[in-house]
């Protein structure tokens, strides 16, 4: 991805990418290791100690078989964490229905909610700005591409369209299912993002073992998703900010040949890197929940805005792939970064309406002025700008 990016806004641009990807791996891996701590904790009751040391050992063993094993060793782990999160919410959905019988789906408090007082309810405006940035996310996710590129080419779309349909089931109807019949249970007023695993496991007493499933398969989705970014933050570091002639060297090479001692420094320093990256992550995480008193739900829309920097350039990469190299490219970028941050300082100056947005306000920016400079290159050069994917 940020290959692509260099060869449309130049190579500032490219590394400042990578730079932004890192960092927002980095804050995203500590976001999902203390969400996945709390949640725990409150289930569990562990001690303050434990819950600090939690997410830590928990990036620590992600790291560990995200380094020595890559991508493929990524895949066949995710595989049978998958299963395991699939079968539990399934059977889990089941049982629930069965306790809370299946007039629940039409009948319980989620289910006769009005849209309007279900988008209230869900944040209001801050729901508007999780719609707005998801609606990018994937494109500018670089482990997603990292996952396609892994993907043989014949077998891409099929892929893409699987994985789509499997997210939109597992979690997203399973999980709808599963939170309509929690609000039957008579709770419901008392739930909230941090205790409903709990009210969960409760709920399914008189099935227990289904209970300590969910709670195997929350583990797992965690673990899935920290080590996909552990991985492509090691990739960005390694092959687009610190070895990017050396790799692209050795990419020149092919696959089919014996790796030499450059194969082996890249390796080594990425296998470094998914250690470092992570832990840096999960530690500045914890910080700032600890010591700052950042709300772990307040935290989603400062932990999105790198990624949200390069939905300018990756748009521009998508719609038009080919013509002259954009000067300046790295200025969409590096503003849109100055703007989201400024956003997201602005909740520590009292002006918590500014926080929200941040995300937003970093894709607008990113949009806005990706398309002015490349006006303005197409006014120096004559080429023409986003008129389609054609050649220039």
């Amino acid at each position: 991805m940020h290959g692509v990016i260099g060869s449309r806004l130049g190579e500032g641009a490219a590394r400042l990418a990578a730079f932004a990807s890192v960092v927002g791996f980095a804050v995203l891996i500590g976001w999902e290791a203390v969400v996945g701590a709390t949640v725990l904790k409150n289930f569990s009751g562990v001690s303050p100690t434990a819950y600090f040391l939690l997410p830590v050992v928990l990036v620590f063993i992600s790291s560990l078989y995200t380094g020595s094993g890559g991508l493929r060793g990524n895949a066949l782990i995710n595989l049978a964490q998958n299963a395991i999160k699939i079968f539990a919410l399934i059977f889990a959905a089941f049982v629930l229905l069965a306790l809370v019988g299946t007039d629940a789906l039409f009948e319980s408090r989620a289910a006769t909610t009005g849209a309007y007082d279900a988008f209230m309810a869900l944040g209001g405006v801050a729901l508007a700005a999780n719609l707005i940035f998801s609606l990018f996310w994937q494109v500018v996710d670089m482990s997603a591409w990292q996952n396609i590129a892994a993907t043989p080419g014949d077998s891409r779309r099929s892929a893409i369209g699987l994985s789509m349909a499997s997210i939109l089931f597992f979690p997203g109807i399973i999980g709808t299912v599963l939170g309509i019949a929690l609000s039957g249970v008579g709770t419901a007023s008392s739930i909230n993002d941090s205790n409903i695993l709990n009210a969960l496991v409760e709920a399914l007493q008189g099935a227990p073992w289904i209970g300590l499933a969910v709670v195997a398969a929350f583990a797992a989705s965690m673990l899935s998703t920290i080590d996909g970014y552990a991985l492509a933050a090691s990739q960005a570091s390694t092959w687009d900010l610190l070895f990017p002639k050396r790799v692209k060297a050795l990419l020149s090479l092919g696959p089919d040949r014996s790796p030499n001692q450059d194969d082996l420094a890249v390796l080594t320093t990425g296998r470094v890197f998914v250690l470092f990256v992570a832990m840096a992550g999960a530690i500045g995480v914890l910080q700032l929940v600890l010591n700052v008193g950042v709300s772990l739900f307040d935290l989603v829309y400062a932990v999105v805005v790198a990624q949200m920097s390069l939905v300018g350039p990756v748009m521009l990469c998508l719609l038009r792939p080919r013509g002259v190299v954009i000067r300046m490219g790295y200025l969409p970028i590096f503003l849109s970064l100055l703007a989201g941050g400024g956003c997201v300082l602005a909740r520590f100056w009292g002006h918590d309406q500014f926080y929200i947005w941040a995300p937003v306000i970093t894709v607008g920016t990113s949009l806005v002025l990706t398309w002015v400079v490349s006006r303005i290159e197409a006014a120096r050069t004559g080429d023409v700008v986003l008129e389609g994917a054609g050649e220039s």
